[in-house]
């Protein structure tokens, strides 16, 4: 009896441990991207052999992100993290730090061409409004202290030397995605001809939108190519296809309190001074 019980044990383990070994190779490839078109590229690439968690969502903003508990969560249990580079994800280092993670951190700008941050390269310009160089300069290092290096107290942001929004050009996007399927060949090789193909399919159809875009902008006449945008994000795209985009600029300026506003004067010393009523309208200068 016990030599039949030992034979069966033996069938059984045969029987299973193959089925076992089968579903650990069919376990997907944990990855998180940064955010919503990362995500999309990723999934693209990796089709049905990945799961994908997306950080910022489509209607959130990675200039501003504060990761939460979860976020770190997944990313120490992924196998690989997508970013974009270029200082974008302002969020990332603290956040990969607070993980653990041993994923490889893939940057999907490498490779691609990037233009230099416009943004920038005037960071340091030119007080507005005849404000003095120095004044200027003292007033952007208050607003890093308490805004931190990626934001000011105008809701602009400061990325570095290079604009990080480089998916904006299609070839780029090619390149991303180029990006992507090599690290999901690197973490499973067993996928990576579903990888190269499902990425030679996507960077056809990016290449028909490319000539999509050039189609259409053809048909717009040169001197009404001006776009006014609220946000200096689009320079590869005008970079790219010949249009112009002018982002609306609030002034950097830091409000400053004159004596007779601050809370600490007495009620005695807050004193206005009197104003002569007038029917006409102050022009606003723009």
């Amino acid at each position: 009896m016990s030599r039949m019980l030992k034979f069966a044990a033996a069938a059984s383990a045969a029987t299973l441990f193959p089925a076992a070994l089968a579903t650990a190779s069919a376990e997907n490839l944990k990855v998180v991207a940064s955010f919503s078109i990362i995500a999309d590229f990723a999934k693209n690439v990796g089709g049905d052999r990945v799961d994908i968690t997306t950080l910022v969502g489509p209607n959130g903003d990675a200039h501003v992100y504060e990761p939460k508990p979860a976020d770190a969560a997944a990313v120490g249990s992924a196998d690989v993290v997508l970013v974009n580079g270029l200082q974008f994800e302002g969020f990332l280092q603290r956040l990969v730090e607070a993980s653990g993670t041993k994923a490889p951190v893939v940057e999907l700008t490498k490779g691609g061409e990037v233009l230099k941050n416009s943004e920038e390269e005037h960071h340091h310009d030119e007080a507005a409004e005849g404000e003095p160089k120095h004044a200027a300069a003292e007033a952007d290092h208050d607003d890093e202290a308490e805004e931190g290096h990626q934001h000011t107290h105008d809701g602009h942001h400061h990325h570095g030397e290079f604009d990080p929004h480089a998916w904006q050009s299609v070839h780029n996007a090619e390149v991303y995605v180029k990006n992507i399927a090599d690290a999901f060949c690197a973490a499973d090789a067993a996928g990576c001809d579903t990888y190269k193909a499902n990425a030679e399919a996507y960077g056809e159809k990016l290449e028909a939108l490319d000539g999509e875009i050039k189609a259409a902008v053809a048909e717009v006449p040169s001197d009404k190519r001006t776009i006014i945008t609220s946000h200096d994000a689009f320079g590869y795209f005008q970079h790219e296809y010949g249009l112009k985009f002018l982002a609306l600029r609030a002034s950097r300026r830091k409000p400053r309190l004159r004596p007779w506003m601050s809370p600490r004067s007495s009620n005695k010393s807050r004193r206005t001074r009197p104003r002569r009523s007038s029917s006409r309208t102050s022009p606003i200068r723009v």
